[in-house]
C-alpha cells in the first residue's frame, strides 16, 4: 500500500509505503501541530513546567 498524496513539484502521487492509520505518510498525513485553544495551551505549558515524574 502506498500513500498516494500528491507531490507539490511533480504533481505525481507519493510513493511512500510507511503509513499511519489514516493511510498517509508522515508528510501527507500530518502529525499533531499542538494545542489550539487557550485552555489546551495552558494545560500543555503546565505539563512542561512540571517536568518528568520521578
Amino acid at each position: 500500500m502506498i500513500c498516494g498524496g500528491l507531490g507539490r513539484r511533480s504533481g505525481r502521487p507519493c510513493q511512500s509505503s510507511v503509513l499511519y492509520f489514516n493511510g498517509r505518510c508522515k508528510w501527507h498525513g500530518g502529525l499533531s501541530t499542538g494545542p489550539k485553544t487557550a485552555e489546551g495551551r495552558a494545560r500543555s505549558l503546565s505539563n512542561l513546567m512540571r517536568g518528568p515524574k520521578s
